[in-house]
């Protein structure tokens, strides 16, 4: 018998040293929230908000000379190269549409990230923005592109992009509540995230800016 009160004693000691010995477990506060409409941009990026604002509702898209398609990709293009920027110099070296190409581009030069809050002057990438392929599966990878314009500490986000219907407008997006088209604030409609699947396509569940966002790019850093 005192042998087992020997062996119980004993696992209770290890028991309290192991439990006295092990890192708390601490849950950290959130960091705070990065409010880029308060920060200071660079003067890349403030050129890129700018010639976004200018360019709104064009029907013919000419920058510095150079005329650009009236597109996506040719969208953000134009504001680019406003800010001195040739998003398609290295085009030669890829494969796909503008938006593909842009998009490695910028993979190769490690300027895509995935955050909620991005900052003025990021190009936006979405997959599935319509049935590209004509299969009617979800598999239409980098099918549509944008440029950040502005965003609060509450996550809206407004961008600019090419519609489909509309031409070139700002629309907006929220990656803190990606599944909610609106929210009513003193009886009011605010819009959260556009529509961004274009009509026609295959059924989804998945239909909102926010649902179809896949990378961010800091294009501004190449200059």
């Amino acid at each position: 018998m005192k042998f087992y009160v020997n062996i119980l004693f004993l696992f209770i000691i290890i028991v309290f040293i192991s439990c006295k010995t092990a890192p708390d477990i601490v849950e950290a506060d959130p960091p705070p929230l990065d409010n880029t409409t308060a920060q200071e941009l660079s003067e890349t990026q403030q050129l890129l908000v700018d010639k976004a604002h200018q360019i709104i509702g064009v029907e013919e898209l000419f920058v510095n000379g150079k005329k650009f398609n009236i597109d996506c990709s040719g969208t953000v293009m134009a504001i680019y190269w406003y800010a001195g920027i040739d998003l398609a110099q290295a085009f030669p070296g890829y494969t796909g549409g503008g938006t593909e190409r842009i998009y490695k581009f910028l993979r190769d030069k490690e300027l895509l990230y995935r955050t909620e809050l991005p900052k003025p002057g990021d190009i936006i990438f979405w997959d599935n923005t319509f049935d590209k392929n004509g299969n009617g599966k979800l598999d239409d990878y980098l099918t549509h592109m944008g440029m950040v314009v502005s965003i609060d500490d509450k996550g809206n986000i407004e961008y600019i992009h090419e519609n489909y219907r509309k031409g070139i407008i700002l629309a907006k997006m929220n990656l803190y509540k990606p599944d909610e088209y609106y929210e009513i604030i003193d009886g009011e409609k605010i819009i959260l995230n556009d529509p961004m699947r274009m009509r026609g396509s295959p059924e989804s569940k998945d239909w909102l800016s926010s649902q179809l966002y896949t990378d961010f790019g800091m294009g501004y850093l190449l200059k």
